[in-house]
């Protein structure tokens, strides 16, 4: 009994991780900065979660990570 309470739990733990991932699509003008600004986060994180620099240039419609 307590395998299937542990098998549903870690399940559920995946569920959660795989909707964290959050994304938004660069609008013309966008930058790092501005995105990050968005989102509450720094540009360095910004940055680091899509293994960019932070003064990479975004084109309009790139689809990017922001949690």
């Amino acid at each position: 009994m307590s395998s299937s309470v542990q098998q549903s739990s870690s399940s559920s733990n995946q569920r959660t991780q795989y909707s964290y991932n959050r994304y938004t699509t660069v609008q013309r003008g966008d930058s790092v900065y501005r995105i990050a600004a968005r989102n509450g986060m720094s540009a360095q994180e910004l940055a680091r979660l899509n293994n960019v620099s932070v003064n990479t240039p975004l084109r309009p419609g790139q689809q990017i990570r922001v949690r």
